[in-house]
């Protein structure tokens, strides 16, 4: 108990049953380990993992990070890790990638007991598993209830069509997401991503879509979510549009529109308002954005709109647009 020891790395190791179960003793009492890797070791049992997810679920255990990627957990075994997990307010980090030993059916069972509104989960990862539709559909239902999760990471989960992908636009949208970081691939094409773009319109935490593996995304994809970073309707669809989102990885893609790199580019600056007027900018001159609107603006906030706008030498085609279509701002009147 009175131990300051706050890592255990276990990572590569041949520990076993006995020795996984004199840890778990260790462990239930413990008040100071923070991180436990037991990542890539493959003899540990069922009985073994059992015992450990008896012990994390301590009231004196504080552990905060746990990565388990590339073990052979089975479904048993992810039902006790649920149990865990159902009840923790402590764990902020969990790794399950290459979880090979958990069927579908398990993971299905896994997030339907997942549901925790008292979880500070930060960063989740259960990429190149047995995950498939139904159990994605469990997974979004269950996420949504964790309003801290800023980090999901699931790829190469073969299982899982592009209707299952869809599914996370739920997630994406929700005004309570506090998701910055998605990475995701396999079986992604444009129906995937002109849904997410959909839902990323009113998102203004999620600054990283990171799309890789296996994709099938045509220009149409690609310019669905290009329009989610700037819809060129009107004015106020510019401001309304996301300016938070400024990494895409597959930008080296050359399917991907140069207009979607360059809002890519515009949302990295931490200033917002400064994002809005320079994509107004941008599509003033070509005549994709309408100077009218400017024009029938009242008298009285039209003069802190040209100041705004007319700071600096990027904004002087606008001012001279404006100028140009309101006739009695140029008028002069005899004293």
């Amino acid at each position: 108990p009175n131990s300051s020891l706050e890592k255990i790395d276990l990572r590569r190791t041949l520990i076993r049953d006995d020795g996984i179960i004199a840890l778990s003793n260790g462990l239930s009492g413990n008040n100071s380990v923070k991180g436990l890797d037991l990542s890539v070791i493959r003899s540990i049992t069922t009985n073994g993992w059992l015992a450990l997810f008896s012990a994390l679920d301590s009231p004196q255990c504080i552990l905060e990070k746990l990565f388990m990627d590339n073990t052979n957990i089975d479904d048993d075994g992810a039902n006790a890790l649920a149990s865990f997990l159902a009840n923790s307010n402590k764990l902020e980090m969990l790794h399950l990638s290459g979880s090979r030993g958990i069927t579908s059916t398990g993971w299905l069972a896994f997030f339907k007991r997942l549901q925790n509104p008292k979880s500070v989960l930060l960063d989740f990862d259960v990429s190149f598993n047995n995950i498939d539709d139904e159990a994605v559909a469990a997974m979004v239902a269950s996420l949504a209830h964790i309003s801290t999760l800023a980090k999901l990471r699931i790829i190469d989960n073969q299982s899982i069509t592009a209707l299952g992908w869809q599914e996370f636009s739920i997630l994406l949208g929700s005004p309570h997401s506090a998701l910055e970081k998605f990475v995701f691939g396999g079986n992604i094409n444009d129906e995937v991503i002109i849904a997410f773009a959909n839902a990323l319109v009113n998102n203004s935490r999620l600054s990283a879509l990171v799309v890789t593996g296996n994709i099938d995304v045509s220009k149409r994809g690609w310019a669905a979510l290009a329009n989610a970073l700037c819809d060129k309707t009107s004015i106020a669809s510019i401001c309304a549009s996301n300016h938070t989102l400024h990494k895409c990885c597959s930008s080296r893609d050359n399917r991907v529109p140069s207009e979607l790199l360059s809002s890519l580019c515009l949302n990295r600056n931490v200033n917002k308002n400064e994002v809005v007027r320079q994509k107004i900018l941008k599509h003033i001159p070509n005549g994709s954005v309408g100077v009218q609107e400017f024009v029938d603006m009242d008298s009285k906030v039209l003069p802190q709109v040209i100041e705004h706008f007319g700071r600096d030498c990027t904004g002087l085609t606008l001012l001279y647009c404006i100028i140009r279509n309101t006739p009695s701002l140029s008028e002069s009147k005899a004293i």
